[in-house]
């Protein structure tokens, strides 16, 4: 009985943690502020915030002087981001995650058009996307609630037949 009731203890912990980790690699904003430097390329400090509001990572690009859509298909079709091209040759993603094509090329779209205009600093945000936020903390909910209802009726049981 103790071993059925720690075992769907344990069941649940495994929800929490996997709710966690997905929140940590999927729920983030992108936050990205670039300066001109002398050489006319940018420096760029790209931070990501988990819920929009926790830093979880920063780093910084140097020499950047273009941004380009990237696409990777396999057999469920195809996925873009966008890279950071720098003066080396070299590239940097904008965000680690691929998604749709109509989310990235705007983000493409206004980093070239900021390093072309040249005119100083400036700023690209990619905001959470809260409806996956609602579906994993709904599939934790639902996960949850179902081990929990296992757990009282394991209980239930054990209380039912016990021997006075």
């Amino acid at each position: 009985m103790i071993k059925s009731i720690f075992t769907l203890f344990i069941s649940m912990l495994g929800t929490v943690v996997f709710f966690g980790v997905f929140m940590f690699i999927f729920a983030n904003s992108t936050q990205m502020r670039c300066q001109q430097q002398s050489d006319k390329t940018f420096t760029c400090i790209i931070e990501k915030k988990l819920l929009g509001q926790f830093p979880t990572s920063r780093r910084t690009v140097t020499g950047v002087t273009a941004a380009q859509t990237v696409q990777d298909c396999d057999s469920d079709g195809c996925s873009y981001r966008s890279e950071l091209q720098t003066v080396n040759g070299g590239s940097e993603p904008y965000d680690d995650v691929y998604t749709d094509r109509n989310i990235v090329n705007p983000i493409t779209e206004k980093i070239n058009k900021s390093i072309r205009q040249g005119d100083g600093p400036f700023s690209v945000n990619a905001d959470i996307q809260w409806w996956l936020v609602i579906m994993l903390s709904a599939m934790a909910l639902i996960g949850l609630f179902v081990e929990l209802l296992m757990v009282f009726r394991a209980a239930y049981r054990w209380a039912v037949n016990r021997q006075w």
